[in-house]
């Protein structure tokens, strides 16, 4: 079996692609399914606060007046 070798650039690439994979499941999750914002905040790897500002970021709110 060979080792595959990746450079430091090819590994921040695949590295920043996981990351907006899961960054993306979790907004799906948080706005489309109604999960919890503290298990989309783990999804996403992430703080409570941190995901609460990349909601922010992506034109959601936390805060539903509808009810």
């Amino acid at each position: 079996m060979s080792n595959i070798d990746f450079s430091q650039s090819e590994f921040d690439r695949a590295y920043q692609f996981l990351k907006s994979i899961r960054q993306a499941a979790a907004l799906f999750y948080y706005t489309k399914l109604g999960v919890s914002l503290g298990y989309c905040a783990d999804i996403a790897n992430m703080s409570k606060m941190d995901f609460i500002y990349f909601l922010s970021e992506n034109g959601v709110s936390v805060f539903d007046f509808e009810n």
